[in-house]
């Protein structure tokens, strides 16, 4: 268990060294999960000019704010994180992620 992609051509994997289970859905959608997390943070630093730091901070300026909800949509879109997962990775209350991005519960009031 060696942790590289399952087409990884390191020397360890070319003598093969045993992969690990996850490997091949893994390298099948780009990475781990972390990873794309991670790679979304980058992304959108580099697209806000925002540094990732700030994004993943306690920051309350609107312009790291909207970097952050945006973070925060794009897991909950692309890599289908719930409430509670990107809450977890941010240091915050799911409701709060919730708020951010609209959420509405089961109940709606009618206009």
């Amino acid at each position: 268990m060696n942790g590289h992609p399952l087409f990884c051509d390191c020397a360890a994997c070319l003598n093969g060294a045993a992969l690990p289970d996850r490997s091949a859905v893994d390298h099948q959608r780009g990475g781990t999960e972390r990873d794309q997390a991670d790679g979304i943070v980058t992304a959108v630093a580099l697209r806000t000019r925002v540094p990732e730091a700030e994004i993943l901070g306690r920051s309350r300026r609107h312009p790291i704010i909207q970097a952050r909800h945006e973070v925060w949509r794009r897991m909950r879109d692309e890599l289908k994180w719930s409430y509670p997962m990107i809450g977890k990775r941010f240091g915050v209350d799911h409701t709060t992620v919730m708020s951010a991005l609209g959420a509405k519960g089961k109940r709606e009031v009618a206009a």
